[in-house]
Parts: C-alpha cells; structure tokens; sequence
C-alpha cells in the first residue's frame, strides 16, 4: 500500500512506503466488507452510465465497457460475499474462483443464494454472458473484436438485487447481530 504526502515543493510528492502484513489484512476482510466495496462499485457503474428505467430507454442502451466492467465486479464482490458468510475462506475465493463470474453464480446457488436472493433465469443468463469478457478482463483493457454482452439493464438488476438481498445476511454474519431496522434501506437504480 502506498501513501503520499506533500513536500514543501508543490511539484514533488515523497512516497512513503507502508507494509502490511499480508495475513493481518486477511483477518480484517468480512462479508459485509465485501458487500460495501460492492456498492461503491455500483454506484461508479451508475455514475459513469445511468442505467435504462423505461423500455425506450433500454431499447437505446449503449453502456460503455467500463460501465459493465464496473458492474461486473460489483456482483463479483457481491456473490464472494455471499460465499465468505457462508464459510468459503478468502485464499480459496482467490484461487478457485478468480473472477470467473459464471462459477462463483453456480457455487452461490449450490450454497443457497436462493433463500437471500431471487434471480430470474434471465438474470442468471446475463450473468453467465458476462463472465467471459469480464473474467478474460476484456472489458477493463478494450481489443478490438466482437463480444456477445448482456443489456446492461439486466446485469444493473443483478447487482441491485443482490445488494439490496444480501445487505442483513452479510451484516449478521460480520456482526453477529441483526441489521438495525433504522438502517434498512434500498438502493434504487436511480
């Protein structure tokens, strides 16, 4: 991890190099963790192209790569969520299942995602479409060529379910306590 700091020359910043032990930092991710880094990534998702609401929107949708790179990695960071609260350790997250969006939704399900979260068979479609260019990381480091993506309204669905579903589940499994019912609240894709 890096950290700045500003010298007393405005052009000249001095790098101070922080260390952190890798195991440490293991210790302190959590499922809800995960879930709040997700919603930061929707939310940029959201910033850099507003996903469709009507159907004259979404007949029109052109989301850029990054928007569905961005999305991409919120259901990534949602489904390792899902799994690491129901006991997957994070090394195995890692190497087993990368970023392959397609195996982490199979495994999710295989662990009952169900019971959080409902995702239509369209949805889990979009999903398994997205997985290949975004795994490949295709869409974070454009080529040229022709790639099959799902709408982008749909995957923006996916993402949105699984954070509004997965909000309490993963704060009780961090917590060990139920999610304060002052707190509940849903993220809208507006």
């Amino acid at each position: 991890m890096l950290c700045g700091q500003e010298n007393e020359n405005p052009h000249l910043m001095r790098i101070n190099i922080i260390y952190v032990k890798h195991n440490k930092m293991i210790q302190r991710l959590s499922p809800y963790l995960f879930l709040s880094g997700a919603e930061k990534f929707f939310g940029a998702a959201k910033s850099v192209y507003k996903p469709p609401v009507t159907m004259s929107e979404r007949v029109r949708c052109s989301a850029p790569f990054v928007a569905y790179f961005l999305v991409g990695r919120s259901i990534e960071l949602l489904l390792k969520a899902f799994l690491f609260a129901r006991g997957e350790k994070i090394n195995r997250l890692k190497r087993k299942y990368g970023h392959d969006l397609s195996r982490l939704i199979f495994e999710s399900r295989r662990r009952k995602l169900g019971r959080e979260v409902k995702l239509t068979r369209n949805q889990l479609a979009a999903v398994k479409l997205l997985s290949a260019p975004y795994s490949q990381k295709l869409l974070a480091y454009s080529e040229v060529g022709t790639y099959r993506l799902p709408h982008y309204w749909v995957v923006c669905e996916v993402a949105l379910g699984l954070l509004n579903g997965l909000r309490s589940y993963c704060y009780k499994a961090t917590f060990n306590k139920e999610w304060p019912i002052s707190q509940i609240r849903k993220i809208g894709i507006v």
